[in-house]
């Protein structure tokens, strides 16, 4: 499931089928959840091949598994370990554009821009961690705030480059300046989403995130979330 194949054998080398560091870590988290036993991350680099794998189970101390609880309702919440250490490596100004993670598609075909629109209004209403802002409350201590879809104020940015004989060079720079425009942590929102429209049929759909609240593995996730709503 992890890696998307069939027919792995008991002698297959995990990375070598595609994984790395983003799967291993989803893979600790599944031996966890069905065998009941913690491996780390370690565990597998130094166990590659399934077999091994299966024989560090067998040997491996039972540890019980909990799912992670529901947090109630509160008008803010404590940051992360991660997440305060991000926090004040984007007030350096040298760093306030490094945590940006970008991602880029072309789209090829008729596009209802309305309805990527509603799409990504979905997925922002789903996931309160794309309304959340970072900033210090009334004792100074910084506090992750939930904000409404209204209080947000998502848009998609568009631009329309048909007919630019300087379309693909003006495309370039645009989208460049757009991944790497800094965040204000205090406001958001943290997701940024351009849509460049270069001919009839062909775009170019560009979003950004910042770190502190998303990873690599995420924007997967959430790219899929959009399409499958549109």
């Amino acid at each position: 499931n992890i890696l998307g194949k069939e027919g792995i054998g008991i002698n297959d080398n995990f990375f070598d089928l595609g994984g790395h560091s983003l799967k291993a870590t989803r893979l600790v988290s599944q031996i966890h959840r069905v065998f009941e036993v913690k491996v780390s991350l370690r565990d597998l680099f130094n166990h590659m091949v399934l077999e091994d794998q299966s024989r560090l189970i067998v040997n491996a101390v039972k540890t019980a598994y909990h799912t992670i609880p529901e947090v109630a309702a509160s008008p803010d919440y404590p940051l992360s370990l991660s997440q305060r250490r991000l926090w004040i490596l984007s007030q350096l100004s040298e760093a306030n554009v490094a945590y940006n993670i970008p991602e880029i598609y072309e789209f090829r075909g008729e596009l209802d821009v309305a309805l990527l629109s509603s799409s990504l209004s979905r997925l922002i209403s789903r996931h309160e961690v794309l309304r959340t802002v970072f900033k210090e409350n009334g004792s100074g201590d910084v506090r992750q705030y939930i904000l409404s879809p209204e209080e947000l104020g998502f848009r998609i940015e568009e631009l329309d480059l048909r007919g630019d004989e300087d379309g693909e060079d003006n495309l370039k720079g645009q989208v460049r300046e757009f991944v790497n425009e800094s965040f204000d942590l205090a406001e958001g929102p943290l997701l940024r989403a351009l849509l460049c429209r270069l001919s009839e049929d062909r775009w170019v759909f560009a979003y950004v995130m910042h770190h502190i609240i998303s990873d690599g593995w995420s924007m997967e996730v959430l790219i899929g979330e959009v399409l499958g709503y549109y």
